[in-house]
């Protein structure tokens, strides 16, 4: 199905925006999905409860008269002083970075706070599964109707095959009984719960998880490169404009995909030149952005440069495909990905996240492309060589 319909280059850039990528908690989380989604880990807090109890009074002359008197009072509960042993066990599953990580320290609270808030103490073991496993791993183990794990991080783009294969399920009833829920759900940006909550995508009345971390796309560049005046000044000789040096030059609405291929392509240089006034003993590449045929490596920064061209993956109404992303926007974007590979490293087709952070830690690349949630293992790089 052919169609006329345009996406404006703003919409483009929004849409990309949006459906950069997330995990998400699944509909198996139930009531304590606002301690591990982001809610207080202290060890007390402040709760509301209702006391009711039977008073008898002196009444008129020898009589006395019987109430039942209710009253509201604000008490504090505090986590058991010491080691608390657990009750109840469960099994996190998540995929293995910083999210999931982090996730696993919160969780080490987590027997304490269950036992002070619901009476119960339990334990949250992690399951940590490499990232080119973790559709196999957990589409396996929930075909073959596993009790665990209790809880899973799936990726946005499985939650409607986990859901219409009866694994997960809505959670409106849960939110509805749980005013802490539906303060959670209040928290989470708008553009979180159509894309990363709701199946069908947008159907709010149809809630089959929580957005565990909404991750982007960022580039690190090495802010000693772009910052050198003799580069500067031969970069704007050749290609008219300046290189971006501050974080608002590198915003959509200053800098496009092709002048990113022009920067990649500027950088890119051979063993013997020079390079910020010093020889290069090695080949030097402009960018490493994700080729890589694991996972949804390749996908994903494709997304971006489609959605740049004014192009989306389907009829977001019908969900046709045909004239869409066979396109000629569509066959244009791809045609440019495959244009920026002269200027990536040898190895440019087996790109990844961990193989993109290496290449900048080398020293090898002017950029990458790389998800937020991978950069925690280039955190040693600082300003004034490198910057995000």
């Amino acid at each position: 199905m052919s169609r006329d319909r345009k996406i404006s280059r703003r919409d483009a850039i929004s849409t990309g925006a949006k459906v950069a990528t997330a995990a998400v908690v699944t509909g198996v989380v139930g009531g304590i999905a606002g301690y591990l989604a982001g809610t207080s880990a202290q060890p007390g807090r402040e709760v509301t409860r209702t006391l009711t109890q039977t008073v008898t009074q002196p009444g008129p002359g020898a009589q006395t008269v019987t109430q039942t008197v209710t009253r509201t009072e604000t008490v504090t509960a505090t986590a058991p002083v010491g080691e608390v042993k657990p009750e109840l066990s469960i099994t996190f599953a998540s995929p293995e970075w910083l999210p999931g990580r982090l996730t696993g320290l919160i969780a080490k609270d987590f027997p304490a706070w269950s036992k002070a808030n619901i009476g119960k103490a339990v334990e949250v073991k992690m399951d940590l599964i490499p990232w080119d496993a973790i559709f196999d791993r957990l589409s396996t183990v929930l075909a073959a109707k596993s009790k665990e794990p209790t809880l899973l991080i799936s990726d946005s783009q499985w939650l409607g095959q986990f859901y219409v294969g009866g694994h997960i399920r809505r959670l409106n009833d849960i939110i509805d009984r749980d005013p802490e829920l539906q303060q959670l759900l209040n928290r989470f940006d708008p553009s979180l719960v159509y894309f990363y909550m709701t199946y069908p995508q947008g159907n709010i009345n149809n809630i089959v998880g929580f957005a565990h971390e909404g991750d982007v796309l960022l580039f690190v560049y090495r802010y000693d490169l772009f910052s050198h005046p003799t580069e500067r000044e031969n970069f704007k000789a050749q290609y008219g404009y300046d290189l971006p040096l501050n974080y608002e030059d590198w915003y959509p609405a200053q800098l496009d995909w092709y002048q990113i291929r022009d920067i990649a392509r500027y950088f890119t240089r051979k063993a013997g030149d020079e390079l910020a006034g010093k020889r290069l003993d090695e080949d030097f590449y402009g960018i490493a952005l994700h080729m890589s045929r694991a996972y949804d490596a390749i996908a994903c920064p494709f997304g971006s440069i489609l959605y740049s061209h004014g192009e989306y993956w389907w009829d977001p109404e019908t969900g046709e495909v045909d004239g869409w992303i066979n396109s000629p926007r569509a066959r244009q974007a791809l045609e440019f990905y495959v244009s920026l590979v002269p200027y990536a490293p040898p190895n440019a087709l087996e790109i990844w996240f961990d193989e993109a952070n290496a290449v900048m830690q080398a020293g090898r690349v002017a950029m990458i492309y790389n998800w937020a949630g991978f950069l925690p293992s280039s955190s040693t790089l600082r300003h004034p060589r490198y910057t995000t």
